[in-house]
């Protein structure tokens, strides 16, 4: 083997083993309880009323009402055909959902009656639409388009208008919550099985693991320093504890 190919390797071996240890080490959130939940395929998580938690089903098209141990209080009939995220505004008491089979964001009235709507993409489907989160203090909106390609979209809920931002932190993004506290977002990926801290544009900042099965929404807590991660597949929320930032 020549001088000039040893060098090479020299340069070469270290940068792939960066690569694969930065991802290896990942430090995984720290599990406190799981609760089982009598929702099919919850998809999504906010913060409702008096300090209860709000998720949607993609099964049938309904809101469910939990309080933090997963207890069902009340159930909300949005008539949605495949609803992937809800987020509950306190500044005007409305639900906002999202549809993923006509990429549609809608709002209700915590009744269910149907108040506005936004067509966010002009197709929806597979890989579309996939969670969102009410930042009331901006009357500003987040939303994800799931993969193929990954995008955070920022919407504005007093002129309509739309911003688009690529992430590419992870396989897919299923889940976004907007941190009030950090002034941040929170976003989850169930391929990449990671709770993952951004910026509001999207880049990110720091990255958990998680073992959750399909995780499709998260909310974190500050005052109980708590993050909960609901699942799809199992109907389980989990609770983990918020480390330090």
């Amino acid at each position: 083997m020549s001088q000039s190919t040893n060098l090479l390797l020299l340069f070469v071996f270290p940068l792939v083993s960066s690569c694969q240890t930065s991802y290896s080490v990942r430090p995984q959130l720290s599990l406190q309880s799981v609760f089982e939940l009598d929702v099919q395929e919850p998809s999504g998580l906010s913060p409702y009323l008096d300090h209860s938690l709000i998720t949607v089903s993609d099964r049938n098209g309904k809101a469910y009402v939990l309080d933090t141990l997963g207890h069902l209080s009340t159930t909300i009939d949005l008539n949605g055909e495949d609803l992937e995220g809800v987020s509950f505004n306190p500044l005007d008491s409305l639900i906002y959902a999202v549809d993923e089979s006509d990429a549609t964001l809608r709002s209700f009235s915590i009744r269910g009656e149907k108040v506005d709507s936004w067509q966010i993409f002009k197709k929806g489907g597979d890989s579309s639409l996939e969670g969102c989160s009410v930042d009331s203090k901006h009357q500003t909106i987040y939303l994800l388009k799931e993969k193929s390609h990954g995008l955070l979209i920022r919407l504005d809920l007093t002129t309509g208008k739309q911003s688009e931002h690529r992430l590419t932190f992870a396989e897919d993004y299923s889940g976004v919550y907007y941190d009030a506290v950090l002034d941040k977002l929170w976003i989850v990926s169930h391929e990449s099985k990671s709770v993952n801290l951004c910026a509001l544009n999207g880049q990110l900042e720091r990255s958990f693991g998680i073992d959750v099965k399909q995780a499709e929404g998260i909310f974190v807590n500050h005052e109980s320093s708590s993050i909960y991660v609901i699942s799809d597949s199992q109907e389980k929320l989990f609770k983990f504890r918020l480390p330090e930032l």
